[in-house]
């Protein structure tokens, strides 16, 4: 089957069908590509459209990017000069609205149960091809909801967002199931005492943390297992259950993210969510 489910975005004012499609794609660990609808930046936000509005420590060399928390309506840490900060805040609050408007109406089902998760604005181009995984959060523990993610390129040059997408969730699982191995009984209350997690890691988080890093660290899976490799171009979006495709980016500048957790019961069909396949898999409750 098509991993990729192409929607025209005013087909969503022609009646309930296009929204049952696009809820069934969504849940079988499909892609939702709006290969015609963007997040379009004002004239006054065209300025942050340039690597050096990111500030890096000297030396830094980790991910660039501008991380926004919707709830308080600030960013995290220091990430910006203070003279553009509240500028930055605006984009980043208008996107984030955005975004749930339009996830709620792509997926109306979701609606009432769509918790907001951070936000990010990526500037700076790439350095390197991600390694194929699926998501969890360490330090922010989902306990058995959904990682629905929306992405959206603003690339001012044209240039498209890569990504490399491998298989659905179980077929990736099963492979690395006999290796999983139970946390630490009390880890997760420790963990959420000293202030490491916000909020208890469960079983649950524990098994997708190691299924991210089993994937990571397996060279022969990521260099052999079947990929296709997809091009997003400027003025697209697209939304995808990220905790249930395998997927890692190739390359692109200039692309926002917003992260919504959904919880697994609020789904059309609960037993496709990773919890639940785990739990079969693995013959005991995670949460």
């Amino acid at each position: 089957m098509d991993q990729l489910i192409e929607i025209d975005r005013d087909e969503l004012g022609t009646g309930a069908d296009i929204r049952e499609r696009a809820l069934e794609a969504l849940e079988l660990g499909k892609i939702i590509f709006l290969p015609q609808h963007s997040f379009e930046l004002t004239s006054r936000e065209r300025k942050f459209l340039d690597p050096a509005v990111v500030k890096q420590p000297r030396g830094h060399t980790g991910r660039a990017r501008i991380v926004f928390e919707p709830d308080s309506g600030r960013l995290r840490h220091d990430q910006v000069d203070a003279r553009v900060r509240h500028d930055m805040e605006a984009m980043m609050a208008r996107f984030a609205g955005w975004s749930k408007d339009l996830v709620t109406d792509l997926v109306p089902r979701y609606g009432s149960a769509l918790a907001m998760g951070p936000a990010s604005f990526r500037p700076c181009a790439r350095k390197g091809v991600q390694g194929l995984h699926v998501d969890s959060f360490f330090f922010v523990p989902t306990q058995g909801q959904r990682v629905l993610r929306l992405f959206t390129n603003v690339n001012p040059a044209g240039e498209p967002r890569v990504w490399q997408i491998g298989e659905t969730f179980e077929p990736f699982a099963k492979q690395y199931v006999p290796e999983i191995r139970k946390p630490v009984p009390g880890s997760g209350w420790l963990l959420e005492r000293a202030g490491v997690t916000k909020g208890r890691r469960t079983a649950y988080d524990h098994t997708m943390r190691q299924l991210r890093n089993l994937a990571k660290r397996d060279t022969d899976f990521q260099r052999h297992t079947p990929r296709r490799m997809i091009d997003f171009p400027t003025g697209s979006t697209w939304v995808v259950f990220t905790d249930a495709r395998v997927h890692g980016a190739a390359s692109g500048q200039f692309a926002f993210e917003q992260t919504f957790l959904v919880p697994s019961d609020a789904m059309s069909n609960p037993d496709l969510s990773p919890l639940r396949i785990l739990e079969r898999l693995l013959d005991r409750a995670l949460t």
